[in-house]
């Protein structure tokens, strides 16, 4: 969810090329609370208006996606990252 800003950024390239060149440096650069909030938000909103009504999430800064939760009281399943980061990211305050 938190990936929606990332939606369809070169998505003809081979898999491997596509995260090393594209979505891990965009994500060193980009990816904050805000940043995944704000994404989640959007991923709920285009989800509701489909008809959808649960979804399952696991992507960095997971508190954000259960604050918008919260928020909307769209349901969900929301668990921490499995795969380790390839850049530091900021904590949060």
């Amino acid at each position: 969810m938190g990936m929606q800003h990332m939606r369809g950024m070169a998505e003809d390239m081979p898999l491997i090329d596509w995260l090393n060149k594209l979505v891990w440096p965009a994500e060193a650069k980009f990816v904050s609370y805000e940043f995944v909030h704000d994404g989640v938000e959007l991923a709920v909103a285009e989800m509701l208006r489909s008809g959808t009504t649960c979804f399952s999430d696991m992507y960095f800064f997971p508190e954000a996606a259960v604050d918008v939760l919260e928020k909307t009281k769209m349901r969900g399943v929301v668990s921490v990252p499995l795969i380790g980061t390839h850049f530091p990211l900021p904590v949060p305050d």
